[in-house]
Parts: C-alpha cells; structure tokens; sequence
C-alpha cells in the first residue's frame, strides 16, 4: 500500500524510468503489471564511458523531451493498454529501429510486413491512448504496431496546435483493428451547455471596477481592486470544460468504454470490446 509523499516526506532515492526499470507494485508477477517500454537509453564505451544517455532529436529541446516521454504497456489479465505520453515521430522512427532492428522507411513491402510482426511484438496492445494528443507528428507504421481496437485521444480546444488533427484520426482508424475500431475524443465527450446566465448587478459592478482600476493610484488598493475585477470577470465567462471524459473499465477479459450523452441527466453511451473467434479483443457493435 502506497500513501501520497507530502512536503515533509524525505526523498532520499529518484530514479529516471526506462526501458526495463520495475515500477514496485506492478511486476509481471503483480495482478496489473505496467511494462516500461521507453525511454530507451543508449550506451557508448568509447565516449561516455559506459554512461547511459538519450539521443537528441532534431537539435530540438521540445522534441527531445516528448520524444523521450515514458512508455508504459498497462496489462491486467489478458487486456493491454498502451499509454505513450507525447511521443513523436523522431522518437517513433528511433523506438522502431531498436525494436525491429529493422528500416521503418523501407519500401519493400516484404520487408515492411516484417518489421510490422515485430513492432507489434512489443506494442499491440488492445486500447492506446493517443500519443501527443493527436499530433500529426507520428510515424505511419508505429501506429501499425499498436494496432488497437480502440483509441483515446485527450485534447481540450482551447489550444494553438489544432488537436486532434484531422490526418491523425483517419491514420488511426487505417491502422487499427476490427471492422469499426473506435475512436475516442474528449473534445467530443463534452456534455456540458455552453452558456452562462449573466445577471445586471454583476455586469454594472464589472463596469464599476475597470472605471476605479483606471483611476487608483494606491498599488495595494490596485491590486485589490484587479483581483476582485478578475474574479468577477472569470465567473461571468463560458463555464463550458473545454475537454471530457473518457470512462474505461476492463475486468482482465472484456473492456467496457463509456462517456456521457450530450443531454442532461441522459446517462452514458456504451461501447465493448469483446474477444472474437481468435480471442482478440474487437468492438462488438
């Protein structure tokens, strides 16, 4: 039984998670295992002497440290689910190298299918979580390793970066499993009106305040005043959340996955994944 550290809780031992570290309570011999697949250290005798590191992406801080996200194989029982923090494609290209040993831009089309078996040696899983909240920096085949039968992706719309993109969902749905592989997003899970009540008080004391900030020359009593303009501000804005929420629920043979119905008081939308003649777990409809 694990208890959440407080300021006060000595830290005497941290450790970086990759690939092959054990997460105590989640071993492979433990009900629910999470297998650390990434990041992937590299080791150089010659120049670092036999030191561990992590290759750098582009000469690109950003993408250095998404790419080295950690890489959990979430498992209970027989269901696997796949959670890849922000990902991209340099580090995809770099994780599918040291997997398959293999080009993940060759052309061959045999050879291709090979490095496919491979990668989802070590990546199928039954539910992933979209890497990057739908970035469409990805690595085609990558997502062929996944090879889902279903795929969460949690973004909220008020970003710059237009997640999730539209070439991302069609190349997650290509690449996925099943005759209808489902497709996730908070975006849509929204179930909250889009509205707020404003009342006349409210609006004439808003007013009220950004004629006294103008004129107070106090700084403390500026500030006062801001804080309470700010707070009134924000209660009279779109109270809408800008993301939902995505409900997934395995008992170690089936998965159940849920959100709410647009409508007040509707309840939830159901979907299952169900395990087929062959025991993959698909949609069922």
């Amino acid at each position: 039984m694990y208890k959440a550290l407080t300021r006060k809780d000595p830290v005497n031992n941290i450790e970086m998670l990759i690939k092959g570290s054990v997460i105590p309570g989640y071993g492979v011999n433990d009900k629910i295992s999470m297998d650390v697949l990434g990041p992937v250290c590299l080791q150089d005798h010659q120049t670092t002497g036999n030191q561990k590191w992590l290759r750098y992406f582009d000469k690109d801080d950003g993408v250095t440290k998404n790419g080295h996200s950690v890489i959990i194989m979430l498992r209970y029982d027989k269901v696997k689910i796949f959670v890849g923090g922000d990902l991209n494609d340099r580090s995809q290209e770099h994780l599918a190298i040291y997997y398959t040993k293999m080009d993940p831009y060759t052309t061959d089309e045999v050879e291709r299918q090979d490095m496919i078996e491979e990668g989802r040696k070590v990546f199928s899983c039954d539910v992933a979580k979209s890497c990057h909240h739908g970035s469409h920096k990805f690595l085609d085949d990558f997502l062929s390793f996944l090879h889902p039968a279903a795929t969460v992706i949690s973004s909220g719309d008020n970003e710059t970066y237009t997640h999730p993109r539209p070439e991302t969902i069609g190349a997650i749905g290509k690449r996925s499993r099943g005759n209808r592989p489902l497709i996730f997003s908070t975006e849509l899970a929204r179930s909250s009106v889009d509205k707020i009540r404003l009342e006349e008080q409210d609006i004439a004391r808003l007013y009220e305040l950004n004629n006294k900030c103008k004129s107070e020359k106090d700084p403390a009593k500026l500030k006062e005043l801001k804080m309470e303009r700010d707070n009134l501000r924000e209660s009279m804005e779109r109270n809408v959340a800008v993301y939902g929420t995505i409900n997934v629920r395995t008992d170690g043979e089936k998965v159940l996955i849920a959100h709410k119905k647009e409508q007040k008081g509707a309840g939830f939308i159901f979907f299952k994944l169900e395990p087929n003649n062959q025991g993959v777990l698909e949609y069922v409809p």
